[in-house]
């Protein structure tokens, strides 16, 4: 796993686009567990 860059920020925008977008839950997990790059 590559942190260069901290989600820490990013994350909530991630979170919220993809209630937005209505992804499914288990996306959604994916996204809080960390991003998979």
């Amino acid at each position: 796993m590559n942190d260069q860059w901290d989600l820490s920020e990013f994350r909530p925008f991630v979170e919220e686009t993809l209630k937005q977008w209505q992804v499914p839950g288990v996306a959604i997990a994916i996204v809080q567990n960390g991003l998979p790059i």
